[in-house]
């Protein structure tokens, strides 16, 4: 008698499972969205941020070599601040548009099946 309310169990959980599972894709698909724009929207203030101290950073280092006292600025370390500073900047917005590139940034699931 056990074996077949399990038989009779499963059975309705074979027939009747088909039925949901476009919305349950269609669910998980809306939650994989969220997620992802929450986490686009986190990563792209991260770059901003990053981009905003790296110039205060490079500005308040070039200001004592310009008002130093009784000597020339040296250009060639003026010149230097600004590069590491584009560096560090650039890298922060290729690694962000990697990860934006990589997890595909509102892809549509029923365009790719």
């Amino acid at each position: 008698m056990k074996s077949r309310k399990i038989f009779v169990i499963i059975m309705f959980i074979l027939l009747i499972f088909p039925a949901f599972a476009g919305e349950i894709d269609k669910g998980a698909s809306e939650v994989t969205k969220d997620v992802n724009g929450i986490l686009f929207g986190f990563i792209e203030f991260l770059q901003w941020t990053i981009t905003g101290v790296m110039l205060i950073v490079a500005i308040l280092g070039i200001f004592p070599e310009i008002f130093s006292s009784g000597k020339p600025p040296d250009l060639a370390t003026v010149f230097m601040k600004f590069i590491q500073a584009a560096f560090i900047i650039g890298l922060t917005w290729a690694i962000g548009d990697f990860i934006f590139w990589i997890f595909g940034a509102n892809i549509d699931f029923n365009l790719i099946l």
